[in-house]
Order: structure tokens, then sequence, then C-alpha cells
């Protein structure tokens, strides 16, 4: 596929851009593995801070005898990077197939904008106008003490909210699936002739609590296939693709020998590492473990031969953001809301699962990415 049509794609993804019409593009129809919603059509809009959908229909309002649209408010980390833009097209999924639903997607600037957002949710709560909310907390303490001031619905969206007012918790199994992609990542580096396997984690933001449970599943999965994991050399990232490089260039000046795998708390980091590693001779067989699986990890699996030590770890955005939608209708309505046989925080888990990807079947993930737009 051609590089300027993924990158007219991915500003699309990140509100740069008005809806994409006449493109010949649609959503896909179901997660890769362990969930689905078999949602089928997606519409992408934004300003780059916002999207509206929905509202066009009406329902009972009990008591008041008026009728109007259920409104649910999403609060994305940010609306920033590709995953972020993948989750927002799958919650005005939704709002597209259910009429009667009105959806609202904001986003932080930054995964490290934390006051910035708690103040887009303290904004919200003031405001009348949502029966529920869909919040992807950067600093889950500080949200859940605002969630003091609802007596509205609330569902966790990708990181756990430690509150009563949150009915479930929708998000990707981070422990378990690094601990798959960790595995993978060592099986690797042994075919590209490593012997002494050793591994350093370039996290994403510190107390992070997915950040921290994915550096616990890699630690256990390197460890697990006899490799070690260094992690006393941790470096925090803040989730920044420039901060990771830099990162990777200072392991690079205190291991000039070379290390087995670098793993990294999502795909923007992890491509940043491997173009540094890619500079060093006694780097170029380093195996890079990224976390995501976005579209333009994907691409260069498939087209850089320089990829063949490259493995990510691939989540399910697009259901993550229709099933928390879905689920905060359901709470609202008071229908049973869908999970697995998990219980996170003593509340339901909304598993939207997980694939392990390396070029091998790179191919089917981009194809499932690349029906979004059809």
């Amino acid at each position: 596929m051609a590089r300027t049509r993924l990158i007219c794609k991915a500003a699309v993804l990140l509100g740069a851009a008005a809806l994409l019409t006449g493109a010949g593009c649609s959503a896909p129809s179901g997660a890769e593995q362990n969930g689905g919603t078999g949602a089928s059509a997606a519409a992408a809009a934004g300003n780059g801070t916002a999207a509206e959908s929905g509202a066009s229909a009406e329902m009972q309002t009990p008591g008041d005898g008026k009728v109007r649209p259920l409104s649910i408010d999403v609060v994305l980390k940010t609306n920033s990077s590709e995953y972020w833009g993948y989750v927002q097209v799958g919650c005005l999924a939704y709002a597209k197939e259910h009429p009667e639903v009105s959806i609202s997607v904001k986003g932080a600037s930054a995964e490290t904008a934390m006051e910035e957002q708690e103040n887009i949710v303290r904004t919200d709560l003031m405001e009348d106008r949502f029966d529920a909310y869909v919040i992807a907390p950067l600093n889950p303490a500080e949200i859940a003490e605002l969630l003091k001031k609802t007596d509205r619905p609330v569902i966790a969206l990708d990181t756990p909210i430690d509150s009563d007012q949150v009915a479930a918790f929708c998000g990707t199994d981070n422990h378990q699936a690094s601990v798959a992609g960790a595995r993978e990542a060592v099986k690797r580096a042994r075919e590209r002739g490593w012997k002494e396997l050793r591994a350093i984690n370039i996290a994403g933001v510190e107390g992070d609590r997915v950040s921290e449970l994915r550096a616990q599943g890699y630690r256990e999965g390197i460890e697990a296939e006899g490799g070690t994991f260094l992690a006393e050399e941790t470096v925090y990232a803040e989730s920044s693709p420039k901060t990771a490089a830099a990162a990777m260039r200072d392991i690079i000046q205190r291991h000039p020998e070379g290390i087995a795998l670098i793993v990294c708390n999502n795909d923007d980091m992890a491509t940043a590492a491997l173009a540094e590693c890619l500079k060093v001779p006694a780097y170029r067989e380093t195996v890079v473990l990224g976390f995501d699986g976005i579209g333009s990890a994907c691409e260069r699996l498939l087209q850089n031969s320089n990829y063949e030590n490259y493995v990510t770890v691939a989540q399910n955005p697009y259901e993550m953001g229709y099933m928390a939608v879905e689920a905060a209708v359901n709470a609202l309505n008071g229908r049973a809301i869908r999970q697995s046989s998990n219980i996170v925080d003593g509340r339901p888990f909304i598993d939207s699962g997980y694939n392990v990807i390396t070029r091998k079947n790179a191919y089917g993930r981009m194809e499932m990415l690349q029906k979004l737009w059809k």
C-alpha cells in the first residue's frame, strides 16, 4: 500500500481532517481475538479536540415526559495518537448504528497531560447533558475523586478506575498480553543468534497502571523463556517517541556490546527505538517489542526487511471503544453488561482481546485496520 495513503488515513484518525467520505472505506466487523461486537459501520470526525455523533433520534426520558437521545461523554487519554484515533472511531461507530444515542469524544493533548484531562472530566461532570461517561484515565486516583460528584454510570476504558460509580472496565488484559509478546520476542532473539538474552524496558509514564502491568508481563515472559530482565535499567519515556529515541541512544552508550531485547510501552516508542538500533552494528540484530499493533508499525513490518526483528502486541482499540459505549448504554438501560470470566477491582471486565504480531501475520492485521476506511 502507498505510504501517502496511510498518512492520509492517519491524519483523519487523529482528527486533523473532517469525516472522510467517498473513499470507499468502512469499519472492521469484529475483534481479532477474545471479543467483538459484530459492529460494521464507522464514523470518524473531529477538529483535534472533540467529536460529536448521533442525536438525530430520541427516546423517552423516565419521569419528565420528554424525549431526547441518551448522551454519552467519552474522555480519552489523548487524541494525538493513531491508537486513540482508532478508539474514537469505535465509539462513534456505535452512535452511527444506534441513532438514539449521542456521543461526545474528547481527549487530552498528550498522555502526560493529567491536569488537562482532569479539567475536562471536572467540567463535563458539572454539565447536566450527559447520562453516562466513558473515561480512559491518565490519573485513575484523581479521576476516582472527581467521580464522587456524580451518580451517573461510568465505564473505565483502557485503565481501571477504583470507584463505586464504575460499572465495568473495558480494555486489554495488559499483563497476559505482555507475557505473550515477551515470550515471542525472546524466541525471535534466539533465532537471530543472541546467546545472552538480556532485556531493557523503555516504559511509559512512571506510576501509570497500564505501563506497570506491561512491564510486569514483559519481565515474566522474558524470564519464563530463560532471559534476563534488567529491571534496574528501566527508562520512563512518557510515551513519547522522541524521548524513547533519546533513551535508546543512552542504552547504546551504556551497552556498546549490544542488548538482545528492547521492550517498549507502545509502538510509537518502539519504532523510534528500533530506528536508533539500526544505526549501530552491535544493535542491528536487537529484537524490539512494541505494543498496540498500530497501522504504521504493521506497514513497516511488511515493507522494511529491517523490521524482521520487530514484534508488537496488537490491541483492538476499535472494538474497545465500541464495547465501552455499548456497556454505558446497557448500564443506563438496566441491561446486563457483557463481560469475560475475569473481574478487575471487583467489577466486570470487558476483554477486547489481543494478538501477537510479527512479519508473518502483519498483513492480516493491516488488512483489518484498512477496513476502517472502506
